[in-house]
């Protein structure tokens, strides 16, 4: 479905769910998780909450949160960085991977990210 923004023509917006995992624009194209808006992560209007997804284990790139493959349709072994959470555009975006993160593996992603952020205010 095509919408229009002010004068340009555009693909529908994506409308992320928690959970899922999509290939996003970061530094470079990239897996993300989108993360639950909430208290400490405020939902912003055309924007969601990520945490980008690596598939190297280097210590430089602080704390990390593993993932197994076939999780959430990832094909490796791979981390959540969790201290590179962040909003992005929902138009940042590309295409949402196959499967979604089991819930309680949500919960345990989450319960590391609020380990390393207690409180935002």
């Amino acid at each position: 479905m095509m919408t229009w923004l002010g004068d340009v023509e555009s693909e529908a917006a994506p409308q992320p769910v928690a959970g899922e995992i999509y290939i996003c624009s970061l530094d470079k194209d990239r897996p993300a998780i989108v993360l639950p808006a909430g208290f400490e992560r405020p939902a912003l209007q055309n924007q969601c909450w990520i945490v980008p997804v690596t598939t190297s284990q280097n210590p430089a790139a602080g704390r990390l949160f593993e993932l197994l493959p076939g999780e959430g349709g990832l094909k490796e072994r791979s981390w959540a960085k969790l201290d590179h959470e962040r909003a992005i555009s929902i138009y940042s975006l590309k295409n949402r991977l196959p499967r979604e993160m089991s819930a309680e593996r949500m919960r345990q992603l989450l319960l590391a990210s609020t380990d390393f952020f207690p409180r935002r205010l």
